[in-house]
């Protein structure tokens, strides 16, 4: 397994469970958002996206986080060998996201680009990551459950992860597997 896959709810733990992961293999980790997210919270055109997605994914070995599932799914998971979706229960996930906006408010921590999480737009915009976790949840949640059995997909291994346990117990697994072959 050198060509991993997170997906899941906004909040549910997509970036760290890759970072852990690419740290522990030692292979590239490569997360969508800080593609897709220029200065000011302006986002790359479509086509750019692509681009450097299928750049990004030139590479033998990666782990990439985050869904975009209109925009680059056909070229990530063309790819992929696993994915592994964080399907947390929602009281779960809200809690996390709520935990982490307040967190990246207050410490004003710098995402990408020039980019900030604030307190305003996180809570009474449109824009609002929670009000697209809310919008989302359920919607995203049946199409991966469609989506992994479908016989399009049945070159790639679906991991469905219920529990931060069990994602715990999974990375333990991959990292204590005997060696793994290169290419």
């Amino acid at each position: 397994m050198e060509r991993i896959h997170i997906i899941g709810p906004a909040g549910a733990g997509k970036t760290s469970l890759a970072a852990e992961i690419a740290a522990a293999l030692q292979i590239p980790h490569i997360e969508l958002d800080s593609i897709f997210w220029l200065d000011n919270w302006v986002s790359l055109d479509r086509e750019t996206f692509r681009r450097k997605v299928s750049e990004a994914l030139s590479t033998p070995q990666w782990v990439v986080d985050g869904n975009y599932s209109s925009k680059v799914q056909d070229i990530v998971w063309g790819s992929a060998q696993v994915v592994l979706w964080l399907d947390y229960p929602f009281l779960l996930v809200l809690s996390r996201l709520l935990r982490r906006t307040f967190r990246r408010a207050f410490t004003r921590e710098l995402l990408w680009g020039n980019n900030r999480e604030s307190l305003t737009k996180s809570f009474f915009s449109r824009d609002s990551l929670i009000l697209y976790f809310l919008r989302t949840y359920k919607k995203k949640r049946e199409q991966y459950a469609r989506l992994s059995v479908s016989s399009e997909f049945s070159d790639l291994q679906f991991v469905r992860l219920r529990s931060p346990r069990q994602a715990r117990q999974w990375v333990e697994a991959l990292t204590s597997a005997p060696a793994r072959s290169a290419g």
